[in-house]
């Protein structure tokens, strides 16, 4: 067989690169010892760096409040929120970033100017 008649498929075009995005999620998990450790781990198993991170008490016994902020794309987003919710002590996940059209109307309404009449 020839070369010249066989046709080989043309190779995939490379998929674009999403832009990492500063996201924030919010969890609410149980406050047992060990909690903030397994919820930790997760990101540093999937190579991502906390950039910020809170956990307080809520007004439910029993349950804290974690806000969690890391860049990521969306599609990685979506995974962590998926593997954030097969960790037991998790109750909740919400992913709470701003879409940039969010984002620009906000900074727009928080830097208006005032005027002072002379």
């Amino acid at each position: 067989m020839s070369a010249k008649g066989s046709a080989q498929p043309a190779p995939a075009a490379p998929a674009t690169p999403q832009a990492q995005s500063l996201r924030t999620f919010i969890l609410y998990v149980a406050d047992k010892p060990g909690v903030l450790d397994r919820v930790a781990s997760l990101f540093r198993r999937r190579a991502f760096n906390i950039e910020a991170l809170t956990v307080a008490r809520t007004e439910r016994s029993g349950i804290s409040r974690m806000l969690v902020e890391v860049r990521a794309t969306d599609d990685e987003a979506r995974r962590l929120v998926a593997n954030m919710y097969k960790l037991y002590d998790v109750v909740s996940v919400t992913d709470i970033t701003l879409t940039e059209e969010e984002n620009s109307k906000w900074h727009k309404s928080s830097t208006t100017t005032t005027r002072t009449s002379s």
